[in-house]
């Protein structure tokens, strides 16, 4: 299966995801990957782990903050992937994995793990402090 457009918008192409990881067996009964495929793992790896360790970093601060900041952190997280999605329509950039099936549109380990919850400790830390809050920003 290849890519395929869309019946009523013929310029937007949608690409459907590649497998993980494809395995095959040799002659001799082992099996064989290729560096690509070893490259795509780690790929994986690592933006699932962008995903969740954020998300688990969470336990350390009090609930009071979390029940605080969320309403901010997800409106930005809504306009992170605002910006994806305008730049996956005017092909500013392709991204070549993802960790669920959309997210080929919107970089996902991103806008949900590592942006959301680092918004929600930036205003942790800088609350009440609108210098040390401008300090963060600009860094």
């Amino acid at each position: 299966m290849g890519p395929y457009l869309y019946r009523d918008k013929p310029n937007i192409e949608v690409r459907e995801p590649k497998p993980c990881i494809r395995l095959t067996k040799s002659g001799n009964g082992k099996i064989n990957q290729t560096a690509g495929e070893v490259v795509n793992i780690l790929n994986k790896l690592l933006l699932w782990s962008g995903f969740v360790l954020p998300w688990l970093s969470l336990f350390l601060m009090k609930k009071k903050s979390i029940y605080r900041y969320m309403p901010v952190c997800i409106f930005s997280a809504l306009l992170v992937t605002i910006v994806y999605e305008i730049g996956y329509t005017y092909k500013l950039w392709i991204l070549k994995d993802a960790i669920v099936p959309w997210g080929y549109v919107t970089n996902t380990a991103f806008a949900y793990g590592i942006f959301l919850v680092g918004t929600m400790w930036v205003f942790h830390f800088t609350f009440g402090r609108f210098w040390l809050y401008v300090v963060a920003n600009l860094l």
